[in-house]
């Protein structure tokens, strides 16, 4: 009977005074918080640092796509030969069917 009653009086100690070994919820949130940060900044600079460079390759693929979404075929140009144009070969087939406009 006397252990239970002790045993209560710790736990009631603990909720009141925890001890200083525990980290408060803050502290433990603090690095997480400052990884994120960091993650976005690292992840952000290139981006920054490429903003103007353009990729045609995504311009190639859409009107590959276009043009076999309106039954011209697997070509860049309209009036031009059949290319091979997109390296993933079908990639413009699955883009074809959202590329009727």
């Amino acid at each position: 009977m006397i252990s239970a009653a002790c045993e209560r009086e710790t736990r009631v100690r603990k909720r009141v005074n925890p001890s200083s070994s525990e980290p408060a919820p803050t502290a433990r949130r603090t690095p997480t918080a400052l990884a994120v940060v960091l993650g976005v900044l690292a992840a952000s600079a290139p981006m920054a640092w490429l903003w103007g460079f353009t990729v045609d390759d995504a311009l190639i693929t859409a009107r590959v796509a276009h043009h076999l979404a309106v039954g011209i075929g697997y070509r860049f140009n309209a009036d031009g030969p059949v290319v091979d144009a997109v390296t993933p070969l079908g990639f413009a087939y699955l883009l074809a069917p959202f590329a009727k406009a």
